[in-house]
């Protein structure tokens, strides 16, 4: 695994963790299927996700 952060998956990741916490439901369904299409055209599959997660979670990039 590289120790660079695509910022594609991170962004990914960050919208998809949004979502997990947005309270309305048709809202969150909708922006999840607009987030599937962006991660299929980007070739982001759910482990690339999964891996970057366990990367960040322990020692996170400082803030810009």
């Amino acid at each position: 695994m590289s120790n660079t952060i695509d910022p594609k998956e991170l962004k990914i990741l960050s919208d998809i963790l949004a979502l997990v916490l947005e309270e309305h439901a048709g809202q969150s369904e909708n922006a999840l299927a607009a987030i599937r299409a962006r991660a299929k055209k980007n070739q982001v599959t759910g482990g690339a996700l999964k891996n970057l997660f366990s990367a960040i979670a322990p020692n996170p990039p400082p803030r810009p």
